[in-house]
């Protein structure tokens, strides 16, 4: 019983140990749990300012960094709008400083070829106009000049001819008129002396007849009246010859005057002929002349032609490349557009990916305004 009493008077001082200890132990965690709380709460409020210094400062930060990046953001995007209006500005102005230049180097272009090619043509068609004209008027004169010399010497070779001719048919007539005379003078008195010789043969031979009839009737002698008559008739053979001889000798110098005179008269026809040969030759020699100087002609008009087809050749070659160049100009203009389309795109994206980020940003402020307004509604709970 001692035991169990000494038992439980030692449980009892344990357990009044114990709950010592447990008070002093509870006691020791109160203070330390109140020390703990205190410091805890120190902490706490040490953190909750810190919390709230910091989120204020981290507010403001952000604030500041929304108001710089909002600024910085508005300010690029002012400055990329004015950029790309600066940018478009230029290049509009660039591209239409570029086309007026183009157009105005085109046009500048064009209207010196086309001045260069109407002074050209003008200077060509003038060239080719003085010469025709010179080349005209000189074969003109020429032609004129050939036949004012053919005329004259034609003229010159008639009026020789005609005087020629006259002199040689005066001539001729006298000559002939005078032989004729001659002609008939001389056979006038050759039939004059020819009827009074056969006259007196007649009468002759009357006689000799009387004589024969009065021999015959005498009855003389008739071989000797024969041998009269024989003779007689041998004289008047001989007489008759004779006179046909002188007549054939002066017929035939009648002859051989005529001969002669139409031997002058050939050889005057043959200079005449020869005077008509010669004109033939010089007529041949202009028509010659003239032929070549039609064929100068026409190879002049020719080469005129051939240069004229030549120039045209390099006006539609001129024109082509102008043309070409209007369309090189047209597709340049098409090409600039097409450029500044390209550059109004981007900046048109540039200016959406701005108001995106924009966005963005605000989306990103409006978030940071929430957490600083539930950090507030925390620190104000706690």
């Amino acid at each position: 019983a001692e035991e169990r009493a000494r038992a439980g008077r030692r449980e009892e001082e344990a357990r009044a140990r114990h709950e010592q200890a447990l008070a002093a132990a509870g006691e020791q965690h109160a203070a330390a749990l109140d020390a703990q709380r205190k410091a805890l709460e120190t902490q706490h409020a040490a953190a909750l300012q810190l919390a709230q210094a910091e989120a204020l400062s981290r507010a403001r930060q952000a604030e500041e960094s929304l108001a710089s990046i909002q600024g910085r953001h508005e300010a690029e995007a002012a400055a990329a709008a004015a950029l790309a209006d600066k940018v478009a500005a230029e290049r509009e102005a660039a591209a239409e400083r570029r086309v007026s230049f183009e157009q105005e180097r085109a046009r500048q272009e064009m209207a010196q070829a086309r001045a260069l090619l109407e002074s050209a043509l003008a200077a060509r068609d003038r060239t080719h106009g003085e010469a025709l004209e010179a080349a005209r008027k000189q074969a003109e004169q020429e032609v004129a000049h050939h036949e004012a010399l053919l005329e004259q010497r034609l003229a010159a070779a008639a009026r020789e001819t005609a005087e020629a001719t006259a002199a040689d048919r005066r001539v001729h007539e006298v000559e002939l008129a005078q032989l004729r005379q001659v002609t008939e003078a001389t056979l006038s008195a050759k039939d004059r002396q020819h009827a009074e010789q056969v006259k007196r043969l007649e009468a002759l031979h009357r006689e000799q007849c009387a004589a024969y009839g009065v021999l015959q009737q005498q009855g003389g002698a008739l071989s000797k009246l024969a041998t009269d008559v024989g003779r007689t008739a041998e004289g008047l053979v001989v007489l008759r010859e004779k006179m046909e001889q002188d007549l054939w000798k002066t017929v035939l110098k009648g002859e051989a005057a005529m001969l002669e005179k139409e031997g002058a008269l050939n050889e005057v026809q043959a200079q005449r002929e020869k005077l008509w040969a010669e004109r033939e030759a010089l007529v041949a020699a202009m028509r010659s002349e003239l032929d070549a100087e039609q064929q100068r002609m026409a190879a002049a008009w020719r080469s005129g032609r051939t240069e004229w087809e030549a120039m045209q050749a390099e006006h539609n070659e001129l024109r082509s490349q102008l043309a070409q160049r209007a369309v090189e100009i047209d597709a340049l203009q098409q090409r600039v557009v097409a450029e500044m389309a390209g550059a109004v795109a981007t900046l048109q994206a540039e200016r959406k990916l701005f108001a995106q980020e924009r966005g963005l940003c605000r989306d990103e402020r409006s978030v940071l305004s929430r957490a600083l307004v539930e950090h507030r509604g925390e620190v104000s709970r706690h």
